[in-house]
């Protein structure tokens, strides 16, 4: 699987290259480490990179930053906002940058346990459990201008997806479902075709050839490979739960036949667990 990709020559990345530009320079000697999450992740991958067509378009952007402190993501805050960002009314980690609406997620030094909470009375919490495995194991990604960014891969996506969809879905139902529906689906594409037949045998004969659970259950393994072991067991814990007939829940939020998506529900459970201590 690739791990970078130039998008230089899309004009239509223009705006969203603005705008990292942006975010660059102001987390330059602050931040560890900072990379796209979200739709606007699937965006550049499935959609620009893959060549998929889009299926659910955002004009938002989340990020995510490794800070060592809370310290250090304040000066990061005063940075953005000497550059002419401006900070969301009630929203603590929203800002709007160049017309964008720009979601700013802290990990790393200021977690505890896979949540941060924010200053100074904590109230504000943000379960940001996967984010570290999402950004080790990133894909670079060139943009309009030579503005590189940090985009984290399908697997990362989906161990971030499920984890939102679990803490969400009631509030912004079809809306992290489907794009769960979408990262299964994209790995029985053509992109991921000569992976599937050379890597994942295996599995293709498990699925008597189904691409499409093969893929799901490909996608899987991929994701428990980069997941640490509590990580792993988090997603493991919503799949089993998600994929039994009597939960239905997931199923009906990703779209289409709720029978069809209980059968790739399964084959991800399948691939999960191919990597899980207990495997």
């Amino acid at each position: 699987m690739p791990t970078s990709f130039d998008l230089s020559g899309i004009p239509a990345l223009r705006p969203l290259a603005e705008v990292a530009e942006t975010l660059r320079d102001a987390a330059a000697g602050i931040v560890d480490r900072w990379l796209i999450i979200g739709a606007m992740a699937r965006d550049l991958l499935l959609q620009h990179a893959y060549g998929l067509p889009d299926r659910r378009k955002t004009a938002d952007l989340d990020v995510a930053v490794a800070v060592a402190s809370w310290e250090m993501f304040a000066a990061l805050e005063s940075r953005l906002l000497a550059s002419g960002a401006q900070r969301h009314a009630a929203v603590k980690h929203e800002f709007f940058v160049g017309g964008w609406k720009v979601d700013v997620i802290p990990f790393a030094g200021v977690e505890k346990n896979g949540v941060i909470r924010w200053p100074p009375d904590g109230e504000t919490e943000l379960d940001v459990t996967g984010f570290a495995e999402a950004s080790s194991h990133a894909l670079d990604v060139i943009l309009p201008g030579g503005i590189r960014v940090l985009v984290t891969s399908p697997p990362g996506l989906l161990i971030l997806k499920l984890i939102a969809w679990k803490d969400r879905h009631w509030r912004y139902p079809l809306r992290d479902g489907i794009d769960i529906r979408t990262l299964i689906d994209s790995y029985a594409e053509r992109w991921n075709q000569e992976r599937l037949y050379e890597e994942a045998g295996d599995i293709l004969q498990h699925f008597a050839f189904d691409n499409a659970l093969a893929g799901a259950a490909l996608l899987g393994r991929d994701a428990a490979a980069i997941a640490k072991p509590v990580t792993l067991q988090t997603v493991l814990a919503i799949v089993e739960v998600e994929s039994g007939v009597d939960a239905l829940t997931l199923a009906s939020d990703m779209g289409g036949r709720t029978e069809d998506n209980l059968d790739l529900l399964e084959a991800l459970l399948f691939g999960l667990r191919l990597s899980a201590p207990s495997a």
